[in-house]
C-alpha cells in the first residue's frame, strides 16, 4: 500500500475517532444537564423547608409533590420546574422585561425596546413592596426552590451551554414577570385596534364606520348573560361609502395588507351542573388555545399538603405555569377550575397636548396640558443588555396617564393607559396574579368562593368558570376592569387637556363585577366571544372578541341534555364539525353550478360530511375559499383610508398609507352581508361583478391549494392574497382527482417546535416534535388546531370523582431531549386519547431532605467528585 493511500487511511480513521470522540462527548454533556429523578438531596438551602420532601414522577412525567406545608410543596414545585424547565422560564421573564437581547444579541433589540418601555422589571419590583406577608412568603419559597433546583443540575440546562451562556439566579419579582407576561401573550401591547380604528373614524363617514367596526352577529353570538340582541347596522349607502369612486390603483397588491388569520389567542371553557351530570356533581371542560412549542407551556403536578386553615389532607392536580407557583387550572376535589382570554377593552390611549414653552411658537415637549394644569413628564432611563455588543440605553417617558408609546396619524404623541401597568398599583388592594389569588383559587372548597378570588386578581382578564362538588357551576370576569372617567368608545381617544385627572377613576368593585351563577339551563360555555350583555358592554368595553361560531356550536351540544359524562364532554373538544362553513359551501355549489371548468371541484364538494377532516379536500376548498374572499373585501374597505390625504404630519409618512383594516372572525359579519345585497359601490375594483370577484378568490384559494410553496408559512406571508395576479391554474388540474390528492390535513400538519431549532434548525431532528395532519382549525372549529397554534391542554374533570378526569397536553412535560419525559404525552394529545387526569404508577422519586448528611450516607443523586453548579 502506498504512503498517500496509508496516510489517507489514518488521516480517515483519526477523524472517525475524533466524530466519535465528539459524540460521546456530546452526550454526556448533554446528560450532565438531565434532570434529576431519583435519590436523596441534602441542600443548605432545604433547611428552610418543615421536612423532608418528595417528588414523584408517574408515566408522564407528572410531578407528585408531598410536602409538610403548603410552602413545602411549593418550594419543592420551584426546584421541579426550574429542573426541567429553567430556559423556558427564562425565556418568558425575559419577554415581558425586554431583556431577550442579553441572551440573543442585537437581533433581540427591537424587540425589547417595544416592551422595554412598559418598565415591568420596576413595575413588579414596586409591587413586591406592597405585597402581604402570606403573599411574599410564597413568592419567597418557590423563588429558593427554583434556585436550588438549578443549582443542584449537574451542568446548567443544555441551551445555554449551546449558547455559551450561564443562566442567571430567579429574582423574586421574575415569578410575578410571568404574571406579566402572560398579558402579553392575551393582550395587544400596541393597542393597535384603538389606534387603527382612531384613523378609521377620521377619514370615513359615521354610517361606514359603524358599519366596518361592527363586532356582533344575530346569528353567531351567544352570549351568556341575558339581553336583547344587538342589532346588525345597515349597509353603508353609495353616498357613504363607494369603492368603485377610488382609482384602481388603491386596490393593488403593492398596498398594505391585512394578514388571512382567525387565530385568536383564547381558549374553549364550559361546565354542566349537577343536576345534569351523571353523578350529581358539576362536570368541567377547558382547553386553552395559544402558541404550541417543545415542551408545553403548561407543566402537570399534583400537590399534596395540609391544607393551611384546617390542616386536612388536600390534594390539588392539574397544571401549572413553570415560573410561578399553584395550579392555573384543575381540581382540588370540591371546586374544579379554568380560565378563557376576555376580549374586553382594557387599555386606552390619551393624546397628549404639549404645554406651551417660553417661546411662544414652540411646544414643551417635556410639559403636557390637562384641565387642571401643566403636568410634568417623567424621564427614566432603560439599560438595554446586548450579547456580544455595547448596551444600549432606551429613554422612557410617562405620562400620569402611562407611557408615551406611540403616535397617532397626525404625527401626535399617545400615552397607554393598560391595566397591566395598574394591576397591583393601589396600596391596601394588592393581589397578586397567578402566584397569588390565583393560587389560592386550589383552598377553596365552593364556585362561588373561588369566583370571588377572581374579581380581585391582579390577573390577565380571562374568563373563569368553576364548578364544584355540590353541583354548583358560576362565570365571572376575572382581573381587575378598569373604570373609565369618560365613557370612551374603542374609537376615541380623548386629549390630555380635557383630563382633569386620571383616564380611569379607579376599578370596578368586586362585588360589582359581572357574574352568571347557575344558570336554569344547567349550562354555562365561553369561546372568546361576547358574554355579557349591552349593560355590561359599556363597562367592559369592546375588546375585538371572536366571532360566536364556536360559543354556538358548543352551546348546540350541551343543549336538551341530561346525564352528562366525562366522556362526553371530551368529545366535545374533539368536535370538528363546521357549521360556520354550510351557508360558503352551498354558495360555491351555486357559484359553479353549469360550469364545466369547476365540474371536479363540485365532485369534491358534494362528498363534504360537513367536518375539518385531515383527509377532506372539500373543507380545504370551501374554507380557503372563505378567506380569500374575506380577506380581499377587508383589504378593499381599508382603501378610504388609505387614499385620504392630509393625515401625515408634514413630511412624515401619513400612517394612514400603511393602513389595514383589521381581519378577525368579524370579518364575517361584515363580508357575508354585503355579498348577499350584491351592493355594486361596495364591490372591489377591478372587477365588473360579484361573479367574476368570487371566482377569482375561488381560484386562486385552489391555485394555493395545489401550489407546495404555500405550505411554506414564510411565503404565505410573503404573498399575501395576490388580489390581482393570475395564478397558473390550468383546467386539468381541477379533477376531483387531483383535488383530492391535496386534503385540508396537508395544510393542517404540525409545526411544533422546540424555541432553540429556530436558531440552530440543525437540531430540528432532536428537539421538534413529528409533523403530523391533524384535524380541526383555528377561529370557528371547537377543536382549535393549526400548525403551531391550538389546544395547549384539554382537560375534563368532575370536582370529587377525579378518578375519571382526563387531561392531555402537546409537546411533553420536559425541556430536555434526554429526559423519559421530552414528548410524553404528545401523541396522546394528537390522537385525541383520553389520558388520566390522575398520576399513575410512580416511576422515579427524588427526595428532598432539610438535614445535614446523616452520617455513613451518600448523595446519590451526584456521581461521586462532581462539582456543585452555582447560577
Amino acid at each position: 500500500m502506498s504512503r498517500w493511500k496509508k496516510n489517507t487511511l489514518r488521516l480517515l480513521l483519526a477523524l472517525c475517532v475524533l466524530a466519535l470522540a465528539s459524540a460521546f462527548y456530546g452526550y454526556f454533556w448533554l446528560r450532565a444537564s438531565a434532570p434529576l429523578l431519583d435519590g436523596t438531596l441534602h441542600d443548605p438551602s432545604f433547611k428552610r423547608l418543615s421536612e423532608r420532601i418528595s417528588i414523584a414522577r408517574d408515566a408522564q412525567g407528572t410531578a407528585v409533590i408531598h410536602g409538610k406545608t403548603r410552602l413545602d410543596a411549593v418550594f419543592a414545585q420551584g426546584f421541579v420546574h426550574a429542573q426541567e424547565r429553567y430556559f423556558e422560564m427564562d425565556l418568558a421573564r425575559r419577554s415581558a422585561a425586554g431583556e431577550l437581547a442579553e441572551l440573543f444579541g442585537a437581533a433581540a433589540l427591537p424587540r425589547d425596546k417595544a416592551t422595554r418601555v412598559h418598565r415591568m422589571r420596576s413595575r413588579m419590583q414596586g409591587t413586591l413592596k406592597k405585597l402581604p406577608e402570606a403573599s411574599l412568603r410564597l413568592l419567597e419559597s418557590y423563588q429558593a426552590g427554583v434556585n436550588a433546583g438549578l443549582r443542584r443540575l449537574n451542568k446548567p440546562p443544555f441551551t445555554y451551554g449551546l449558547m455559551g451562556k450561564t443562566p442567571r439566579a430567579w429574582a423574586l419579582e421574575d415569578s410575578l414577570l410571568i404574571n406579566a407576561a402572560m398579558f402579553f401573550n392575551l393582550q395587544d401591547q400596541s393597542n393597535g385596534a384603538e389606534l387603527r380604528a382612531d384613523t378609521a373614524q377620521r377619514v370615513l363617514s359615521k354610517p361606514a364606520f359603524a358599519f366596518l367596526y361592527h363586532r356582533t352577529s344575530a346569528i353567531w353570538d351567544a352570549p351568556l348573560m341575558p339581553g336583547a340582541a344587538i342589532a346588525d347596522p345597515a349597509l353603508p349607502t353609495p353616498i357613504e361609502l363607494n369603492l368603485r369612486s377610488f382609482d384602481v390603483k388603491w386596490f393593488s397588491p403593492t398596498q398594505a395588507r391585512a394578514a388571512v388569520t382567525e387565530a385568536v389567542r383564547g381558549s374553549n371553557s364550559w361546565a354542566v351542573s349537577g343536576r345534569l351530570s351523571a353523578t350529581g356533581s358539576a362536570i368541567f371542560a377547558n382547553d386553552m388555545h395559544l402558541n404550541l412549542g417543545v415542551p408545553s407551556l403548561w407543566f402537570r403536578t399534583q400537590l399534596n399538603y395540609p391544607h393551611p386553615e384546617t390542616g386536612e389532607a388536600w390534594q390539588v392536580t392539574g397544571l401549572s405555569l413553570p415560573g410561578a407557583a399553584g395550579t392555573v387550572t384543575g381540581s382540588n376535589g370540591h371546586v374544579a377550575w379554568g380560565m378563557t382570554n376576555a376580549y374586553g377593552d382594557w387599555m386606552d390611549f390619551v393624546r397628549i397636548t404639549p404645554a406651551p414653552s417660553e417661546q411662544a411658537s414652540k411646544k414643551d415637549p417635556e410639559r403636557y396640558l390637562s384641565a387642571s394644569g401643566e403636568q410634568l413628564i417623567e424621564r427614566f432611563e432603560e439599560e438595554i443588555l446586548v450579547s456580544g455588543a455595547s448596551s444600549e440605553r432606551l429613554l422612557v417617558r410617562e405620562t400620569r396617564y402611562g407611557p408615551i408609546t406611540t403616535r397617532d396619524a397626525q404625527g401626535k404623541e399617545l400615552a397607554l393607559a393598560w391595566a397591566a401597568h395598574r394591576q397591583f398599583e393601589e396600596a391596601g388592594q394588592v393581589q397578586l396574579g397567578i402566584d397569588g389569588e390565583v393560587s389560592n383559587f386550589e383552598l377553596e372548597r365552593s364556585a362561588e368562593a373561588l369566583i370571588g378570588h377572581a374579581t380581585r386578581a391582579g390577573m390577565p382578564h380571562n374568563n373563569v368558570l368553576a364548578a364544584d362538588r355540590a353541583g354548583a357551576i358560576l362565570w365571572t370576569i376575572g382581573g381587575r376592569v378598569p373604570l373609565r372617567a369618560h365613557h370612551l368608545p374603542m374609537a376615541d381617544i380623548i386629549d390630555s387637556d380635557q383630563l382633569s385627572a386620571d383616564v380611569w377613576s379607579g376599578f370596578l368593585a368586586p362585588e360589582n363585577a359581572p357574574k352568571v351563577s347557575n344558570p336554569s339551563e344547567g349550562v354555562l360555555y365561553t369561546a372568546n366571544a361576547r358574554v355579557v350583555n349591552q349593560e355590561a358592554l359599556k363597562t367592559i368595553g369592546n375588546g375585538n372578541y371572536a366571532l360566536g361560531a364556536r360559543a354556538t356550536r358548543i352551546k348546540t351540544l350541551l343543549e336538551n341534555r341530561a346525564g352528562f359524562t366525562e366522556a362526553y364532554l371530551h368529545s366535545m373538544q374533539l368536535d370538528v364539525q363546521a357549521p360556520l362553513l354550510d351557508a360558503w359551501w352551498n354558495r360555491l355549489l351555486k357559484l359553479t353550478d353549469a360550469q364545466p371548468r369547476y365540474s371536479g371541484v363540485r365532485e369534491v364538494l358534494h362528498r363534504w360530511n360537513r367536518t375539518a377532516d385531515p383527509d377532506s379536500a372539500a373543507y380545504r376548498v370551501v374554507r380557503n375559499f372563505r378567506l380569500e374572499v374575506l380577506a380581499e373585501m377587508i383589504n378593499a374597505f381599508s382603501v378610504p383610508v388609505r387614499a385620504a390625504e392630509n393625515l401625515g404630519n408634514g413630511d412624515d409618512k401619513s400612517l394612514s398609507s400603511e393602513f389595514t383594516m383589521p381581519f378577525s372572525g368579524h370579518a364575517e359579519v361584515i363580508v357575508w352581508p354585503v355579498l348577499q345585497a350584491q351592493a355594486p359601490h361596495l364591490l372591489p375594483q377591478p372587477y365588473q361583478n360579484y361573479a367574476e370577484f368570487e371566482f377569482a378568490c375561488l381560484d386562486r384559494a385552489l391555485a394555493k391549494m395545489l401550489d407546495p410553496r404555500y405550505l411554506d408559512p414564510g411565503f404565505q406571508a410573503k404573498s399575501g392574497i395576490m388580489p390581482f395576479a393570475k395564478m397558473p391554474l390550468q383546467d386539468s388540474q381541477l379533477s376531483a382527482d387531483t383535488l383530492e390528492d391535496h386534503p385540508w390535513g396537508e395544510q393542517n400538519t404540525t409545526r411544533i417546535r422546540h424555541p432553540l431549532t429556530l436558531a440552530v434548525p440543525a437540531l430540528s431532528w432532536l428537539l421538534n416534535m413529528p409533523a403530523e395532519p391533524v384535524s380541526g382549525d383555528t377561529g370557528h372549529i371547537v377543536r382549535a388546531q393549526g400548525p403551531s397554534f391550538g389546544a395547549s391542554e384539554r382537560l375534563v374533570v368532575s370536582p370529587g370523582h377525579e378518578q375519571n378526569g382526563i387531561l392531555h397536553m402537546p409537546g411533553g412535560q420536559s425541556g430536555h431531549p434526554l429526559s423519559p419525559y421530552f414528548g410524553a404525552g404528545h401523541q396522546d394529545w394528537v390522537r385525541g386519547t383520553a389520558t388520566p387526569l390522575l398520576p399513575g404508577p410512580i416511576q422515579h422519586t427524588l427526595i428532598l431532605e432539610n438535614k445535614s448528611r446523616p452520617s455513613g450516607t451518600e448523595d446519590t443523586s451526584r456521581p461521586s467528585g462532581t462539582a456543585d453548579t452555582s447560577p
